[in-house]
């Protein structure tokens, strides 16, 4: 048992570094040797929270696109980042986010498979009753 759950546990770790590694490659633009397609719209405050944590400003940052971003009153004693500054830090913002999305996915399967093999060694133990079931 321990053997699956080591294996499960790397596999998981694989796919993260994986995952990282494409959004090092993205911040230079060369994901696969192909060009990155012009962003015309980002999460705007995510790409903020990335390139000045806590900064403090005003506006409506829903719609996401520059003209949004540009009409934002900005009254953080930092400068107000570019709009290229903030394209940059969303997709690795946005890479990083979804590399947490997906590891929250593989610790959900790694748990849920753990509890299935520890209730299949239980019940043939017989710990529990081979009728018990977690619902």
């Amino acid at each position: 048992m321990r053997n699956i759950i080591f294996v499960l546990v790397m596999a998981g770790m694989c796919a993260l570094m994986f995952v990282v590694a494409n959004a090092q490659e993205a911040k230079k633009g060369e994901i696969g040797g192909a060009e990155i397609k012009p962003i015309e719209k980002i999460d705007i405050a995510l790409a903020i929270e990335k390139v000045k944590p806590g900064a403090v400003y005003y506006g409506s940052v829903t719609v996401n696109t520059k003209e949004a971003y540009e009409k934002i009153r900005w009254q953080d004693s930092e400068p107000k980042p570019s709009w290229e500054e903030l394209k940059q830090a969303y997709v690795i913002a946005k890479q990083e986010q979804d590399a947490k999305e997906a590891m929250a996915q593989y610790k959900s399967k790694v748990d849920k498979r753990i509890r299935e093999i520890a209730m299949r060694e239980l019940k043939a133990e017989g710990a529990i009753p081979s009728n018990y079931t977690e619902e």
